[in-house]
């Protein structure tokens, strides 16, 4: 998924926009995208325009082969300050990770629904989401970057739900069936770099 740059993390960190390479993530993926071809499903896939903020939609409409469609969801998934931004000079952007704007994103979802439903009600969405159903217990009161990293997950945590639930208030008459969530919670930090599929990404899945 990733490789340290010549120079190591120092050369990410310094030099590049972000600590590790990961190219080799791109080829992974128009390999595990080339049997995809043609998209039969609706997708959006979104990032972020880092000079201008604006939320940047890619479509199955506009994904003409399987290399541009393994550079959108990089750059949807090129976290700030660990993966580099993805620059696409024929747009004059470039691009991180969507959820640095939000994270659950149900407007894009009902709105491409809408575009084969001919009313609201004909819609069903079900939210599939990697936060944890409830916060962790927290053990350690003594010390305070521990309060200070404590209060950053409380209000992530509470963000992310109320993101969920003010979308949700603004499409009343579609049904939204199932949200399904961890029921404790997955790997953070430097783990989420980790794909090692006996610890980490089977745990995920």
């Amino acid at each position: 998924m990733w490789k340290n740059w010549a120079f190591g993390i120092v050369e990410g960190l310094t030099i590049k926009s972000g600590a590790l390479d990961d190219s080799p993530l791109q080829a992974f993926l128009e390999k595990l995208g080339t049997p995809l071809l043609p998209v039969k499903r609706p997708y959006v896939i979104t990032a972020v325009d880092v000079n201008s903020g604006n939320y940047v939609r890619f479509t199955e409409e506009n994904t003409t082969d399987v290399h541009k469609m393994a550079r959108e969801a990089l750059s949807s998934s090129s976290m700030p300050l660990i993966f580099p931004t993805q620059t696409w000079k024929e747009y004059g952007i470039t691009l991180m990770d969507g959820g640095s704007d939000y994270n659950v994103n149900l407007v894009d979802a009902v709105n491409r629904c809408r575009n084969i439903a001919d009313k609201d009600e004909e819609i069903t969405i079900d939210i599939l989401s990697c936060d944890p159903l409830e916060l962790a217990e927290y053990k350690d009161g003594e010390n305070s970057l521990n309060n200070f990293l404590r209060k950053r997950e409380i209000k992530t945590y509470w963000n992310n739900y109320a993101d969920i639930w003010k979308e949700m208030q603004g499409f009343p008459k579609v049904n939204f069936r199932y949200v399904v969530m961890p029921s404790h919670k997955l790997y953070g930090g430097l783990d989420l770099i980790n794909f090692d599929n006996a610890t980490h990404t089977w745990e995920a899945q």
